[in-house]
């Protein structure tokens, strides 16, 4: 191995040690706490107004961060969504209510700001990896106090059959528990370290307990799709697809027993039963009136109204524009996929950070279809949203893939590369694919 060579192995082993920095523990500092104070702010408890004026300040300051940093790392997911949350926002200004539209529909753009922020910080897939097992410790936290305010008051917990804490009901904490069933379900399969995969599987179990007795259908299907792409990597591992089918069927079964027979009913007889025909109907209606670019913005006084469905709130909202640029983000957000997916493959390297980005997008896009909560105010299926699809952008920035690729390699000793798993490097292509990492001269002998 050359000097050079010997330099860039040992800037590579210094780079996979190093920690994150102050900035990226404050973004995801914020981030936690974000995940609380948004649920409890939409519910009724004594703590809602408290946790309103926490979320605006937390999206204000990590908005503030992807404006001065983070604009200078985007690229085309970034853009195209900010595009898209700028218009949807901006509908308020035509609506029959500007001042409050704007700053309803305002927090909505805050938000994506918000999750963009958290993925442009990362600077390589080392980060990833950091930032998920710290959220998993608030998700930890924030689970458990959940399932101990149940176990103390049972018969406030749940309100005609289905649970509902806090103030909060059941679709609030459905859509809440649905990104956390896929970062949970994502650590337990990807995690370095077999005690944190251990967690992962306890918690997503705990969350799938949480979200199916909430009784709500569109989540369960979104997280069900969520946790079928973060475990695409590992179906060749029939052990670990097995145990999380075994957790999913066990945390079905024990929810049923221990909620009632009304969250049964909603599983099978009602789980194709369309409860929002008469919403969509008034829904379509509205569009009729303003198809081009919509009537502004819904509301019922000072709040926005639920149209109970992303794609009719942007059609409504933003008219035939607004889906069109929707449109737009989603191709986008599939082409980088693919190109991100044929460079994977072809490199050997892994799968799980693109896993995890299309997870969070597929599940809060399929709850999207009955539930409008992706897009109204500061959800966190909004932020997770914004987050899969700025993963997409760093995943596909060139110094963020040099960094993954030097990660992959293994070294031992002083300039010595031994070979990556599952990669056979006999064959000439795969000997000038590792010497891609710049840790050997392509004329090296092995």
């Amino acid at each position: 191995m050359t000097p050079m060579n010997s330099a860039i192995a040992a800037t590579t082993l210094r780079n996979e040690r190093k920690g994150l920095s102050a900035g990226q523990w404050l973004l995801i500092l914020m981030t936690g706490i974000f995940f609380v104070a948004s649920p409890l702010s939409m519910g009724t408890s004594g703590f809602a107004n408290q946790a309103k004026y926490i979320r605006v300040a937390l999206t204000l300051v990590m908005a503030s961060y992807m404006l001065v940093i983070g604009l200078s790392r985007a690229r085309r997911c970034t853009f195209w969504l900010l595009s898209f949350a700028v218009f949807y926002g901006a509908g308020a200004l035509w609506s029959d209510s500007p001042v409050w539209g704007v700053l309803n529909k305002g927090l909505f753009v805050l938000t994506t700001a918000s999750g963009l922020a958290l993925a442009m910080a990362m600077r390589r897939q080392a980060d990833l990896n950091k930032i998920m097992s710290i959220l998993l410790i608030f998700l930890e936290l924030t689970t458990l106090a959940l399932l101990i305010s149940v176990v103390l008051n049972p018969d406030a917990a749940l309100v005609i059959g289905r649970l509902s804490v806090h103030g909060m009901n059941a679709n609030t904490i459905g859509q809440t528990a649905l990104p956390a069933v896929v970062l949970a379900a994502w650590v337990s399969m990807n995690s370095t370290t077999r005690a944190q995969r251990y967690r992962g599987i306890i918690t997503s179990t705990a969350l799938s307990l949480i979200l199916l007795s909430t009784g709500s259908r569109g989540a369960a299907a979104a997280a069900l799709a969520g946790i079928l792409i973060v475990m695409a990597p590992h179906l060749k591992r029939p052990l670990r697809v097995a145990a999380g089918v075994t957790v999913a069927a066990v945390a079905y079964i024990v929810v049923s027993e221990l909620v009632g027979l009304q969250i049964s009913e909603r599983y099978y007889e009602d789980l194709f039963k369309n409860t929002r025909s008469g919403i969509w109907n008034y829904a379509m209606r509205q569009f009729e009136s303003s198809p081009a670019i919509g009537v502004g913005w819904v509301h019922h006084g000072n709040s926005s109204g639920n149209l109970h469905s992303v794609y009719l709130q942007v059609a409504v909202e933003s008219g035939v524009v607004g889906l069109v640029l929707l449109g737009l983000v989603l191709c986008v957000v599939a082409a980088t996929s693919q190109k991100i997916y044929s460079k994977l493959k072809k490199t050997h390297l892994e799968l799980s950070a693109l896993t995890l980005s299309l997870g969070l997008v597929a599940s809060v896009l399929v709850h999207g279809v009955g539930e409008a909560g992706a897009i109204l105010g500061s959800t966190v299926n909004c932020f997770m949203l914004a987050f899969g699809i700025g993963l997409l952008d760093r995943l596909s920035a060139p110094h963020f893939t040099q960094a993954r690729r030097q990660q992959r390699g293994r070294l031992t000793g002083i300039g010595r590369v031994v070979n990556p798993p599952g990669v056979d490097i006999s064959s000439t292509a795969a000997r000038q694919s590792v010497c891609r990492l710049n840790l050997l001269p392509t004329s090296a002998t092995w």
